[in-house]
């Protein structure tokens, strides 16, 4: 299990459980982190009834200590990962950056950049000494082009790309590669609900959107699981768009 095991952050969520899921279904062990463990616990049971060798991590990837505490467990369970995937994640509370109080700027940036730096640290000893390593972040199109009322949310997001890039180019020569994808418009449950709702915001994106629909979770776990697999060997520091286009649409064209 230890030479394919695989790290998912963010396993309780949509993302973060459609990945687990598709790298089950590779014959990946796989240690599911999250710091909301009745969900994780949810999740994992379903990972077990569909057969899959997984178990559960609960840990807050915000904090360096709990990360660490996380990594020796899962070195003391099955051995250290070879597979880090980073979907753990939080969009923040909508406010212009003029309304942005520290409180709502810190949350986002502790769960998503300082969350990817504490995993790139603890991963990369372990890495190293196996001379392999792939490392996925669930970054966004938000990272890329920004968006009104999310600047946490963006600015997070664009530092995991700036990481990436630097981690590819520090962990490369130890045949590890590091990779982010940046998707648009997500089919989550929250998502959806909106758009039942009638919300303005995801009618204004997928109008954004060329082909005018939102990826899924499972669209994004293809995708990783790409990355992770040996057709993937040589691709690194690359920040892969799963989008639509809407990364390419210019405004007002």
């Amino acid at each position: 299990m230890a030479d394919r095991l695989a790290l998912v952050t963010g396993a309780a969520g949509a993302i973060g459980a459609a990945v687990a899921r598709r790298l089950a279904g590779d014959g990946y062990g796989v240690a599911a982190c999250d710091v909301d463990g009745d969900r994780l616990a949810a999740r994992v049971a379903e990972l077990r009834s569909a057969g899959a060798d997984a178990f559960a991590v609960q840990a807050d990837v915000g904090s360096s200590a709990s990360v660490a505490a996380a990594f020796d467990f899962v070195a003391g369970r099955a051995g250290s990962p070879t597979i880090l995937v980073h979907a753990a994640g939080t969009p923040g509370r909508f406010a212009y950056l003029s309304e942005l109080d520290d409180a709502d700027w810190r949350s986002v940036m502790a769960t998503h950049l300082d969350g990817f730096f504490h995993l790139l640290r603890a991963a990369a000893p372990a890495m190293r000494a196996a001379g392999f390593g792939r490392i996925v972040a669930i970054a966004s199109l938000a990272g890329l082009r920004g968006t009104v009322g999310s600047g946490a949310y963006a600015a997070a997001k664009a530092g995991m790309i700036g990481l990436a890039k630097t981690a590819a180019k520090e962990f490369g020569p130890w045949g590890v590669s590091v990779n982010a994808v940046a998707p648009g418009m997500v089919a989550t449950p929250p998502n959806l609900a909106l758009q039942a709702r009638g919300s303005g915001f995801v009618a204004s994106a997928l109008a954004r959107t060329p082909t005018a629909a939102m990826s899924s979770p499972q669209d994004i776990a293809e995708l990783v699981a790409f990355l992770v697999s040996p057709a993937a060997a040589n691709i690194n520091g690359q920040v892969i768009a799963h989008d639509g286009g809407a990364g390419e649409v210019v405004a007002g064209v």
